[in-house]
Parts: C-alpha cells; structure tokens; sequence
C-alpha cells in the first residue's frame, strides 16, 4: 500500500469515528454507510466515499458518548484483518472546559 493511499485510509478512519453509529442497530455495511452519511449523527461522507469505506472497513465495536464525554470506534480492515482504533476528539463545551483544560491542563491528565 502506497503511503498515499495509507494517508488517506486513516483519514477516513479519524472522520468515521466522529460519526455516532447506534450499537443496537449493528454494523452491517448497510447501517454503516448510512451513518456515515447523515448529518444528524456527525457523519460527513458522500455516498462513493461511504460505498468505498465500508468495502474496506468493518466495525467491531462502538462506543457511545459517555457522561464524560469519551466515545470511541474499533474498526477492522477487511482484507488485512488489520486493527484501528479511533478516539473522538472533544467534544462540546463541557468537555473543552472540565476535560481538556481542567483535569488535562492543571492535573495533566483526564480524571474524568
């Protein structure tokens, strides 16, 4: 794989796990590229680029937003069997503010 194309898969990773895909609903490449593409659950992908994301990537687990703030996505690549994790980032005002600066920038870690 080219670096190019490396670049642009964990791109595409660090968009898809931003976007909140409803566990009880599965992960089907069907559910999964509809989230992917609807704004309502943070997805911002168009349809070619969902129709290829999906027919490379699988998810394994999601998890919601927390009371916290945490949510993260383990996704596997089809053909290599390949292992990503993705981390949201923050997370509106309350996380910026408790997290992030609070417990990050004066504790120098994230407690909560």
């Amino acid at each position: 794989m080219s670096k190019e194309a490396e670049y642009f898969d964990m791109a595409s990773l660090s968009e898809a796990s931003y976007v909140d895909f409803v566990p009880e609903s599965g992960y089907s490449d069907l559910i999964v590229s509809a989230a992917l593409q609807n704004r309502d659950r943070n997805g911002r992908f168009a349809s070619a680029q969902a129709s290829e994301f999906v027919s490379t990537w699988r998810i394994l687990h999601h998890q919601p937003d927390t009371d916290s703030g945490f949510s993260a996505t383990l996704f596997q690549h089809k053909a290599t069997g390949q292992y990503v994790v993705g981390f949201r980032g923050t997370a509106g005002w309350e996380d910026l503010v408790v997290t992030d600066g609070s417990d990050i920038v004066l504790d120098g870690l994230a407690i909560d």
